[in-house]
């Protein structure tokens, strides 16, 4: 569900070329992990480090960094 109304859409707007997958993904890319990282910070301070609230905000910030790569080489 994160994957579809994330990080489709900028693949979708892009193009379906190979080059348009790489240009979308080298423009907005880094932006999106930059808003994702600090939501995830604070989150993870708000919360005061919970230790269930780290392992899934570790392992969604990994699997949507991943399907970034996997969108971009489709």
């Amino acid at each position: 569900m994160t994957i579809s109304a994330s990080i489709y859409p900028f693949f979708l707007i892009g193009g379906k070329s190979k080059i348009a997958r790489q240009k979308t993904f080298t423009i907005y890319f880094p932006y999106y992990v930059m808003i994702a990282f600090s939501f995830s910070g604070v989150l993870l301070i708000s919360t005061r480090f919970d230790p269930f609230i780290l392992a899934f905000i570790t392992s969604a910030f990994i699997t949507t960094s991943q399907t970034w790569l996997w969108f971009t080489k489709q």
